[in-house]
């Protein structure tokens, strides 16, 4: 489908996320709360790893709210990934109609039902990855 590479992507950041998790608190999570796995990580680590993600990406990325990311990725992995449930409540013409309107305002982003944030989720995950070696080091 459509979504199958950003839900793919989004459940090796779940993945990463939580092996983290657990290799710093012993704690195994086990839901797609992604803020709450992320507060449970000490503040350094969250710092180094947020401040590894921004060199990685450089100016294309921002995690200046890192939980806002955290929220939209939960809410593409709960109601994305599953395109035939997702817009359920429009006919095709009408939700056509309702993506052109989108467009035509110049598709604002605090306007989209899905935001993927697919750079800083591609960072976001390397640098979790990284943080956990040097954790398992």
């Amino acid at each position: 489908t459509g979504n199958s590479r950003a839900i793919l992507k989004l459940i090796s950041f779940e993945i990463a996320l939580k092996a983290l998790v657990l290799a710093f608190t012993q704690k195994r999570p086990s839901d797609h709360k992604y803020v709450d796995h992320w507060a449970q990580i000490d503040a350094t680590v969250q710092g180094a790893v947020l401040a590894d993600a921004t060199y990685r990406g450089g100016e294309s990325v921002d995690f200046s709210n890192a939980s806002r990311l955290f929220l939209d990725w939960k809410c593409v992995f709960e109601k994305g990934r599953y395109e035939y449930e997702f817009g359920d409540d429009y006919s095709t013409s009408e939700a056509y109609e309702l993506g052109q309107d989108w467009v035509a305002k110049g598709a604002p982003d605090d306007e989209a039902d899905l935001r993927y944030h697919s750079f800083e989720l591609t960072v976001l995950i390397e640098s979790l990855h990284e943080a956990l070696l040097q954790k398992l080091a």
